[in-house]
């Protein structure tokens, strides 16, 4: 009997938490952590999204690196995969622990793309790399380090 009563509290208590949690809208896929690198002569910025999230049971994080003209507002783009340049089914940091990728412009229209491919040690990653922007104006070089 004593039993049946700690499996009916334990049962009440997972629907309790779980079923919550099916209904409620996730904001993590339209909402990325962006952070912003410049061009030196500020033509273009190359804009790093990172989405993270699933907690302890189901990790993901995926990046994208797009390359848009300064004027160009991000949040009206309809087409953001046509400016994206680079993009990683997982995220990754550096053997001194800096986070991966690493975003240089070293001059106006040249961007290079430093990357990190400690994780694929243990796993295989899913990279894409475009060489240039979706204008044909930048450069973009990669390079992958540990």
């Amino acid at each position: 009997m004593c039993v049946i009563l700690l499996a009916l509290i334990g049962a009440y208590h997972v629907v309790l938490w779980l079923v919550p949690m099916a209904f409620r809208k996730s904001t993590v896929a339209e909402s990325p952590y962006v952070r912003e690198v410049r061009s030196p002569k500020d033509e273009y910025r190359a804009i790093l999204q990172t989405w993270e999230g699933g907690g302890g049971l189901s990790p993901y994080c995926s990046q994208a690196i797009l390359v848009v003209p300064t004027g160009i507002n991000l949040a009206g783009l309809p087409e953001k995969k046509r400016y994206e340049v680079y993009s990683s089914t997982e995220c990754d940091s550096f053997a001194n622990h800096s986070p991966s990728p690493e975003i240089i412009w070293e001059d106006a229209r040249t961007l290079k793309i430093r990357v990190s491919i400690n994780h694929a040690a243990l796993t295989e990653q899913t990279v894409r790399l475009r060489k240039r922007d979706a204008s044909g104006s930048v450069t973009v070089k990669f390079a992958a380090d540990e």
